[in-house]
């Protein structure tokens, strides 16, 4: 996970300890943390249906923190 800030990432895996209230949800994904914010789009399911246990593909955007925001969430 050293990949610089600001690069584009592609995650794929299950959602776990998903926390927050839509559009503002934060997740894990393969050792990922994902957040997700209002310019975030959803694709094949709704922020209010995401669960933890959910595969899902997220695109998105390496932040200072080392954390991933989503640009994207799709269903896989």
């Amino acid at each position: 996970n050293d990949e610089p800030t600001g690069n584009e990432v592609e995650i794929e895996g299950s959602v776990g300890g998903l926390k927050g209230t839509c559009p503002s949800l934060s997740f894990g994904i393969n050792g990922y943390s994902v957040t997700t914010n209002a310019s975030t789009t959803f694709d094949g399911l709704a922020c209010t249906a995401m669960k933890s246990g959910d595969k899902v593909k997220v695109n998105g955007t390496r932040q200072g923190d080392g954390s991933v925001l989503a640009t994207k969430v799709s269903k896989s």
